[in-house]
């Protein structure tokens, strides 16, 4: 016969059976699917990780090209400003040239008047 304890009881041979059967369900069934799974979030973490930087990649590249766009408008609007200037400085000059040339055609027609003149007194 045995010597039973309250730690040792009849009990305890069942528990005993019982963990030792749930170790090996835990082995062969569970512990798969929580390596799975644990793997599973690690690649999401990681995942998440890579698209978190492509995302603050990309959100850098965007502030960099609004900056530039920025500047391009800028620099757009001044050449506007200018060339605005220069188109309104040429009409002036081929207003006056307009009046130059007719002045031109005033004074030769007054010189080829004075020129039959001469050459009618002669």
């Amino acid at each position: 016969m045995t010597t039973e304890t309250p730690e040792t009881g009849a009990g305890a041979g069942a528990q005993e059976i019982f963990l030792g059967r749930g170790w090996r369900f835990f082995n062969a069934l569970l512990m798969p699917v929580l390596i799975g799974i644990g793997s599973g979030a690690i690649t999401i973490v990681v995942a998440t990780a890579r698209l978190e930087e492509r995302v603050a990649t990309l959100e850098r590249h965007v502030i960099s090209r609004s900056t530039e766009i920025n500047t391009q408008r800028a620099l757009e609007q001044e050449f506007e400003r200018r060339l605005s200037r220069n188109e309104a400085s040429i009409d002036h000059m081929a207003h006056r040239l307009d009046e130059i040339a007719a002045d031109i055609k005033v004074l030769l027609k007054e010189q080829r008047h004075e020129n039959d003149l001469t050459a009618a007194r002669r």
